[in-house]
């Protein structure tokens, strides 16, 4: 998970691609919001029939194979999977109990328009979710491709190579996915096993047998992106490796701008913390989430004043996004000024529907001191 907030997004020029086209604005919208309110919902079945599995299959299929026969053969095996079982492997931990959809906005490039969804995960992460969105054979308006921030690709390309590459290994896709010329037959039989010890949940072998990789292979992007999501429940030291090799080899590829945000701030460099940030504003526009992460680096960096102009314009934005009351909360606490921590918690009993006690505050270390100020005694005392 990111430092900070441990919000997820990546900026790229091409994020939008394949953009949703030939559709009018209200059936953009009203898919968008009715797959923000399934997620809201833990609604996998409303989800499954949002999503054409097929446009999926053939998306991650022209991916890998040039010739049709194999094409059509992969579409037909992911097909048969199951929409139902898509869904819950797609998405993880936006189906948290308490995880909180919101459709944003549309996306405007030229004529096209591309829907923007932000997930907000109770741990304290944030999902962003490009939608690609066309209509089938039979007319419906059906999501065909997502992008998802926290991988800085399509969800078929993902997928494609995912499943491939660790199920049903070839020399023919290895050679096209690494663009090398031979294929060591053990390194098929490393993949098959390490595809084998995912499924099992057996991930720090798997992660192991990755690192025993040649690095040729090992620093590629599909490569390090399976790394980087198996080191997250090895231990934070290889999780820090991980980005490292990704921001040496791919640093300079857009898609992982904000994926590395972890690896900048772990190393104190907030400028390009800030300029990945800078980026995303510009192309996805701004949003609670986004402000409320400046906030948090400027805090970091001990540039209060900055965090806490930040913080209220998170709020500003979406008087909702509780992140942005709580970071305000925490900057007047470590600057101690109490009547001010008094003033956010009311806003936030107001806002929220929270009803504050003293006793709320009385064994919470990091609220020593304001329980000492005569502003905590005038307030709930």
């Amino acid at each position: 998970m990111i430092l900070l907030l441990g919000s997820f997004m990546t900026v790229a020029d091409s994020l939008a691609e394949p953009k949703s086209g030939g559709l009018n604005e209200s059936e953009l919208v009203a898919i968008s919001t009715a797959f923000a309110q399934a997620i809201n919902d833990q609604d996998m079945e409303t989800l499954s029939r949002l999503i054409d599995m097929r446009a999926f299959g053939e998306r991650a299929a022209r991916t890998l194979f040039d010739r049709e026969s194999d094409i059509q053969g992969f579409v037909k095996g992911f097909s048969s999977r199951g929409s139902l079982r898509f869904v819950r492997s797609a998405f993880g931990q936006a189906l948290d109990a308490k995880s909180r959809a919101k459709y944003l906005r549309i996306l405007r490039d030229a004529d096209e328009a591309t829907p923007l969804v932000r997930v907000d995960i109770p741990s304290g992460g944030h999902e962003y979710i490009l939608l690609t969105v066309e209509k089938n054979t039979l007319g419906e308006v059906v999501v065909s491709d997502l992008f998802l921030a926290t991988t800085g690709k399509q969800l078929s390309i993902s997928l494609g190579a995912a499943a491939q590459l660790l199920i049903a290994p070839s020399d023919t896709m290895i050679r096209k996915l690494f663009n090398v010329k031979s294929v060591d037959r053990e390194l098929l039989i490393q993949f098959r096993e390490i595809g084998k010890l995912r499924r099992e949940k057996r991930y720090l072998d798997a992660y192991r047998l990755i690192q025993g990789m040649p690095l040729e292979i090992r620093t590629q992007r599909v490569i390090l992106d399976l790394a980087i999501q198996l080191s997250q429940a090895v231990d934070d030291q290889e999780y820090y490796h991980q980005l490292e090799l990704l921001a040496k080899h791919h640093g300079d590829d857009p898609s992982t701008a904000f994926m590395l945000i972890d690896y900048y701030f772990s190393r104190g460099d907030m400028t390009r913390a800030n300029d990945s940030i800078g980026r995303m504003i510009v192309r996805f526009g701004n949003d609670a989430a986004l402000m409320n992460l400046k906030a948090s680096i400027a805090y970091s960096a001990g540039n209060m004043d900055e965090a806490t102009a930040h913080a209220l314009e998170s709020i500003r934005l979406e008087n909702d996004f509780e992140d942005g009351y709580w970071t305000l909360v925490t900057i007047h606490i470590a600057t101690e000024q109490y009547t001010q921590v008094v003033d956010d918690l009311k806003r936030i009993e107001q806002t929220l529907g929270y009803e504050f006690r003293a006793e709320n505050f009385a064994n919470e270390e990091f609220y020593a001191g304001f329980v000492k100020s005569r502003a905590f005694s005038d307030w709930l005392n």
